[in-house]
């Protein structure tokens, strides 16, 4: 559509729009902080038939997302034992900030509307604050999710990262991310997870690893979790 922007119908969650494809936007040599050990704890409107639209104005991008009650997808557009699904409807912006520059603000709410009478929605929100300069690239993430049912499942989360281009080849990580668990019935528990990230690059053949571990896993104040993966990509 040109400079009328991007339509987009997603049938099985591609996340192509809304606020799915911008959970975690922080800088990294590879994978999330959260991967293996944690969750984003960020939802969004990419399930099945996701209608998507995206466009840029002025510097900044609007993504816009709305699912209605598909059922491909059981996390995004499923039942959480509120009632059944009616619509989801998510926005996200970005923006680079004038005069300052390398600087990336992010925002992005998503909300999950039920057909059960006096259902309440599922909010999700989700913010960034990104800066590159040279070599380094800074980030810090935001997010907060609100259960419908008097907040029972609320989760609050907080990450930072820092990524180093060390040359053309070599390129590292690091991020940690604390998770705030609502528990109404107890005392709440905070998840921290941490990883270290790393991607080598020698002629066609990229290296790729990552190594993390959280503390009070799941939400479980004395369950840890560990996680390594390892990759190798070949160019042709």
């Amino acid at each position: 559509m040109g400079s009328m922007g991007t339509l987009s119908l997603d049938s099985v969650g591609g996340d192509l729009a809304g606020l799915g494809p911008h959970d975690d936007k922080l800088p990294t040599a590879y994978e999330e902080v959260w991967t293996g050990v944690s969750s984003s704890g960020i939802s969004g409107a990419a399930s099945n038939d996701t209608i998507g639209y995206v466009n840029s104005f002025a510097g900044v991008t609007l993504s816009l997302a709305k699912q209605n009650g598909g059922s491909a997808n059981s996390s995004d557009g499923g039942n959480d034992g509120i009632g059944t699904t009616q619509q989801i409807e998510d926005y996200h912006l970005t923006a680079a900030v004038p005069y300052v520059e390398g600087l990336t603000l992010m925002y992005g709410q998503s909300t999950i509307d039920f057909t059960a009478a006096n259902a309440q929605d599922d909010v999700y929100h989700n913010g960034h604050i990104l800066y590159s300069t040279g070599p380094v690239s800074l980030g810090y993430r935001y997010g907060t999710f609100e259960d419908g049912s008097d907040n029972a499942n609320a989760n609050e989360m907080e990450a930072y990262a820092i990524a180093f281009n060390v040359n053309d080849e070599l390129s590292v990580s690091f991020a940690t991310q604390d998770k705030l668990y609502d528990v109404p019935s107890g005392t709440d528990v905070t998840e921290t997870s941490d990883a270290i990230n790393a991607s080598y690059t020698m002629g066609a053949m990229t290296f790729r690893g990552t190594l993390g571990e959280s503390d009070g896993s799941g939400g479980v104040a004395t369950a840890t979790d560990e996680h390594m993966e390892l990759s190798m990509v070949l160019s042709f």
